[in-house]
């Protein structure tokens, strides 16, 4: 294996491992499945397109992990749709929505990683 390889894996194995703390710490899904396509897809390819297909999935992780929209299996009434995703204490009128479906509650910490809105079915 030519150092440059060597290098290209290490950084790769690093990558990876920093990108799985960083998705445990904001819980993104949608950054979860795309943290698996970084480190399956670059195997899967041939040698010469492999960094390319990493730093395309890479990038995929980062934009979906930064992007205000995420996915919930919450079951709520309707059609598959977005809905706001409300973070703390709710308020009568946001117990309300939850109830008609409109709105998806969160929790009560906000830590500011949160989406503004979830896709919910």
């Amino acid at each position: 294996m030519a150092a440059s390889a060597r290098q290209f894996l290490f950084l790769r194995v690093f990558a990876i491992l920093l990108a799985a703390v960083i998705t445990l710490f904001v819980y993104r899904i949608t950054a979860g499945l795309a943290l698996l396509a970084v480190a399956i897809v670059p195997a899967l390819v041939a040698e010469e397109r492999k960094r390319t297909s990493f730093w395309t999935t890479f990038s995929l992780w980062f934009v979906l992990l930064v992007v205000p929209v995420d996915i919930t299996f919450k079951n709520v009434p309707g059609r598959p749709r977005f809905v706001p995703y409300i973070m703390g204490l709710p308020n009568h009128e946001s117990v309300v929505k939850v109830k008609r479906g409109e709105v998806v509650l969160g929790g009560c910490v906000i830590t500011g990683t949160e989406p503004k809105y979830v896709l919910v079915w």
